[in-house]
């Protein structure tokens, strides 16, 4: 007896107390539900063992402050802040752009921040209880934990137990996440496997789970036989003899216009107004229809990349960026093929010039002059962006100033009049409905898109009219980068019956549709109902303008008669079946693509020379 009371006291001198013990214990297991519940994903984890796995990791990460602190206050609050700030950061991102933070988009903190203040966090009641359930945790920890478990021992003893305590949660974390990778245990777990619906991934498998096993995606692995020698040789068929030259060519003007979609192939959905009328109209020298895309609602430089390089994100971990992992040299490209054959090379996007690194990007994609926020200074805005007249105002500008140089320009714009943010309470001096949607939830949020749809058109067709207008040959390309985030395109999805995250792609994939116009100042073959992928839009562009394809664009152009879409999601054959993501991963088919991406983007040292370009 007399040893159990000696054993009590020695506890209650280290200060440990029952109370405090319930807390390490449970202030986890209430943090980690709450974080989840954010977006109610709790109830939707595969199994049992899901949820002690992504549990084990919160645990871990209490310990880890205890034994940095050795104080249970500390852990307990630190514990609890990291699944607050976890569980805000992906409610917000979730409403901003339909997708959850995976591990590249630490990569891309400072392009999130710098368009965050446009967008509008809604305080539901769910979240206002959560916020609420996260600061009484917070408080009660602060308040009822021991805050210096180990004061009265040695100084030497407490940077011992320090000491090892850390160097014991660092294999263990190095353990979580190769059991999170571990394909066998993915399996016993139960984990969801299909990379290419991320929502449903975490949704599924939790957050922590999720994360942890995404992060085996930042190295890329060899694509199966890759031999550089051989992939020359098999190369030199699609070699052209034909060298570019600048005379006779036309100047060329690309907008990727920022979320510009026809959002009616959706489904039905009643509207007062035309939202789309000039390029509607085009048929004269016009080449257009539907280009197939591997984003929704942001992820806007993936597109820039598909497009300019003609290499497939489907090719690429899910939700990477390769602007921001991959580029970190001069990588060849459809607008450095333009400056190799005599253009200067411009780029227009009126935002951050660091937004997704493409300050440090364009230069290494040939491009001579790049024009960013700075450089529109009391322009015209359409809500708090510089509108699309600015940016067509600049392109003429850029155009006028090269006349008498004998030079030609190649202009490569994105635009960001269309941003989301699409509020359903706040109004603009220099913006309101022309369009007006209605029958629906949200009806606003989606006449306020379709109303910056109809000012992108009316600005397009004054930049067009403008090109009408003189002798010089011109072309011009305008594509969308991507369909609006849920917030817009879910209501007609409801409205229609149609599950936003059906696992039935041959439905899904008119989320991830934008059209596409190319359109000259002088008589090309003209086509309409054209159905392509970004991959393939330059071969287009160059073929209307005339110019001679580079090897890459001669190979793409025999692969568009087999595969005339491929994207992040699935590809579409020429028979018009529809194959995932997966399907295409075993198709052998794809290799060959495949293989050139690899040496395109990564093998940078053997790059086939004088193919990509």
């Amino acid at each position: 007896m007399e040893t159990v009371k000696k054993a009590i006291l020695r506890l209650w001198k280290l200060k440990w107390s029952v109370l405090t013990v319930i807390f390490m214990l449970g202030v986890p297991v209430l943090s980690y539900l709450m974080m989840e519940s954010f977006k109610d994903s709790y109830k939707d984890l595969n199994s049992t063992l899901i949820l002690f796995f992504n549990l084990a990791f919160v645990y871990l990460f209490e310990a880890l402050l205890f034994f940095l602190t050795l104080s249970p206050r500390a852990a307990c609050t630190g514990t609890a802040a990291l699944c607050l700030i976890i569980g805000t950061a992906e409610y917000a991102v979730l409403s901003f752009r339909s997708v959850p933070i995976q591990p590249w988009d630490l990569l891309s903190i400072g392009t999130a921040l710098s368009v965050a203040g446009n967008y509008k966090f809604v305080f539901t009641k769910k979240v206002i209880w959560l916020l609420v359930g996260y600061f009484l945790l917070i408080l009660s920890s602060l308040f009822l934990c021991r805050a210096k478990p180990m004061r009265k021992n040695r100084r030497s003893t407490r940077w011992i137990v320090r000491a090892v305590g850390v160097l014991l949660c660092i294999p263990l974390a190095f353990g979580y996440i190769c059991a999170a990778q571990n394909e066998k245990f993915q399996d016993d777990a139960g984990y969801y496997p299909y990379l290419f619906t991320p929502t449903v991934v975490y949704r599924r498998n939790g957050f922590f789970f999720s994360f942890a096993s995404l992060l085996k995606y930042m190295d890329i692995s060899v694509p199966h036989g890759y031999d550089v020698q051989e992939l020359e040789n098999a190369a030199e068929k699609y070699e052209s003899d034909t060298a570019g030259e600048k005379d006779g060519k036309p100047n060329i003007i690309v907008i990727m216009n920022e979320s510009f979609s026809d959002i009616s192939v959706l489904g039905d959905f009643e509207y007062e107004g035309d939202y789309m009328p000039f390029v509607s109209s085009l048929t004269e020298n016009t080449v257009k229809g539907q280009a197939y895309v591997s984003v929704k609602g942001g992820n806007t430089p993936n597109s820039e990349y598909e497009f300019l390089t003609g290499d497939t994100m489907a090719f690429l971990p899910s939700g990477s960026i390769p602007y921001q992992q991959y580029i970190k040299a001069e990588t060849e490209n459809f607008m450095s093929g333009l400056k190799d054959m005599g253009y200067t090379t411009y780029a227009i996007h009126p935002y951050n010039a660091s937004g997704w690194k493409r300050d440090t990007v364009y230069p290494l994609l040939g491009i001579d002059e790049s024009f960013f926020l700075s450089s529109f200074p009391k322009v015209k805005l359409v809500r708090n962006y510089v509108s699309d007249e600015a940016v067509y105002d600049r392109v003429i500008r850029i155009y006028n100033d090269s006349l008498g140089k004998e030079e030609q320009v190649a202009i490569f714009c994105v635009t960001m009049q269309n941003h989301g943010g699409y509020s359903s309470t706040q109004t603009y001096d220099n913006f309101g409905h022309t369009v007006k949607a209605s029958g629906m939830r949200n009806s606003y949020l989606v006449s306020t898109y379709l109303s910056l749809v109809q000012v992108s058109d009316t600005a397009f067709a004054g930049l067009v009219d403008y090109f009408s207008g003189i002798d010089e040959p011109t072309i011009i390309v305008m594509f969308g980068d991507h369909e609006p985030n849920s917030s817009v395109t879910k209501p007609i999805l409801d409205i229609n019956g149609i599950d936003e995250e059906t696992d039935d792609w041959n439905v899904r994939k008119n989320q991830y549709v934008v059209p596409f116009v190319i359109w000259a100042n002088y008589d090309i073959e003209e086509q309409s109902d054209v159905v392509t992928s970004l991959n393939y839009l330059n071969i287009l562009v160059s073929e209307a303008a005339g110019l001679p394809l580079s090897p890459y664009q001669n190979f793409r152009k025999e692969l568009m008669e087999e595969y005339p879409v491929i994207t992040a999601n699935f590809c579409i054959g020429s028979d018009g079946v529809l194959h995932t993501r997966k399907e295409m991963d075993e198709d052998d088919g794809l290799l060959f693509y495949r293989q050139l991406q690899y040496n395109h983007l990564f093998d940078t040292k053997k790059t086939i020379a004088n193919f990509f370009d």
